[in-house]
């Protein structure tokens, strides 16, 4: 008789045991708030990005970075997607170690020694979608994120140079009517001059 009473408080206490470390496991992942780990202001001071998330290597699961964007002091864009890693993966801090505004609505995240390495390739991008877009990620060796793209918006960004006769870029963003651009990637051929974006 004592002995089943010893076997069910032993299984009581390890039940609690577990369902503790679970909850506490779920917090860290899930619900604690992720460090903000880099702020950056555009050169005229319109936009603030912050990135926040597990810039490392991941031990288990996938670390993701996300990012908050201010428009002079006031929230544009909150908890968008930027990056994501598992373990096998080459983390946020060894890929994009340095970043970038390349004008006063566009910021780029990249590897230095990847422009030291190889002349860059040069991509153009334009909105002629006839409406505003809020904002753009385009990635690919680089990300590059744009924001509020008027209709008629052109630009050529430089990025980094793949190998091979092909660059492959992935699009997704959000117009500012709040529907979503739908993601889609492409493979462009680098025989040409500079490849070219239209959205």
């Amino acid at each position: 008789m004592t002995s089943n009473i010893w076997l069910k408080w032993v299984l009581t206490m390890f039940v609690m045991g577990a369902c503790l470390l679970a909850s506490l496991v779920s917090y860290s992942l899930f619900l604690k708030p992720q460090p903000t780990f880099l702020t950056t202001v555009s050169s005229d001071r319109t936009y603030t990005v912050s990135l926040k998330g597990q810039k490392s290597r991941p031990i288990f699961f996938t670390a993701t970075i996300r990012f908050d964007v201010l428009k002079n002091g006031t929230s544009m864009l909150s908890d968008k997607f930027l990056y994501s890693a598992d373990g096998m993966d080459i983390p946020f801090e060894t890929w994009y170690p340095n970043h970038r505004w390349l004008n006063e609505q566009s910021i780029q995240f990249y590897r230095e020694q990847n422009f030291r390495d190889a002349p860059p390739d040069t991509i153009v991008v334009a909105n002629n979608t006839g409406k505003t877009i809020k904002y753009a990620k385009i990635d690919s060796i680089d990300i590059v994120i744009f924001f509020e793209m008027q209709p008629g918006f052109k630009v050529s960004i430089p990025t980094s140079q793949s190998k091979g006769e092909s660059k492959w870029l992935s699009v997704e963003g959000e117009f500012s009517d709040g529907t979503n651009i739908s993601e889609f990637g492409t493979d462009f051929n680098k025989n040409s001059m500079s490849l070219r974006l239209f959205m």
